[in-house]
């Protein structure tokens, strides 16, 4: 018998361990890694699409579903709000630009 939080293989004739593991923590990947999406908002919605469907196909509890579509919100609305200060930022940094080259401009015209 094993001990404890030991791990032994056993395979014999050519059999293939693809992992052994006595625990393990964080995620397990096997394989090529799957394509992810360029754009956060596209992989919420795609999320949002997928939710939808295992709700309907009954996959899914209505409370759960209903507590996902929330969280789902949630993150869709910190995505808009860091978009808009973003925006914001961008937008100041270029009046800025603006204001200092106009002084620039100025100060070399008055040389």
């Amino acid at each position: 018998m094993p001990e404890h939080g030991a791990t032994y293989n056993i395979a014999r004739d050519n059999a293939r361990v693809g992992v052994q593991a006595g625990a393990v923590q964080g995620d397990v990947r096997l394989g090529v890694e799957p394509d992810r999406p360029a754009d956060l908002v596209e992989a919420l919605a795609g999320f949002g699409s997928q939710l939808g469907r295992a709700w309907e196909d009954g996959r899914l509890a209505e409370d759960t579903y209903i507590a996902a579509r929330a969280e789902l919100g949630a993150a869709e609305e910190a995505l808009q709000t860091k978009a808009l200060q973003t925006e914001a930022l961008q937008t100041e940094a270029l009046q800025t630009e603006a204001l200092q080259t106009e002084a620039l401009g100025r100060v070399l015209g008055a040389v």
